[in-house]
């Protein structure tokens, strides 16, 4: 049994434990003990239990993705240093055309 904050009912949920007479169990299943923190580790790890596949999926694309970020951040700061830097500076060869600025990434 968990009490409700908004209504202040008591709300009966999934139970382990003896039943006594009245049909009422020792302890709640679903409650969770301890402060704040405790209880948010206490929720993942139990989905981390339930559905091992999806974390292990969901921690190796966000791998995937940190990779992918730090990429294309290197390919944009290679592209700055080698047109838009230079075209500031007035360098003809670096404002000349706009396909000059593809062959520099590509390079």
């Amino acid at each position: 049994m968990l009490r409700d904050p908004e209504q202040g009912q008591v709300v009966r949920v999934g139970t382990v434990g003896r039943e006594g007479t009245d049909g009422r169990t020792d302890a709640p299943r679903a409650a969770l003990t301890g402060g704040r923190v405790r209880r948010s580790a206490q929720v993942v790890w139990r989905g981390m239990r339930a559905h091992p596949r999806t974390y292990v999926l969901a921690v190796g694309l966000s791998a995937v993705f940190g990779a992918a970020t730090v990429g294309v951040s290197q390919v944009l700061g290679q592209v700055t240093d080698r047109v838009v830097v230079p075209a500031l500076a007035g360098s003809s060869p670096a404002s000349a055309t706009p396909t000059s600025a593809r062959t520099t990434a590509a390079a």
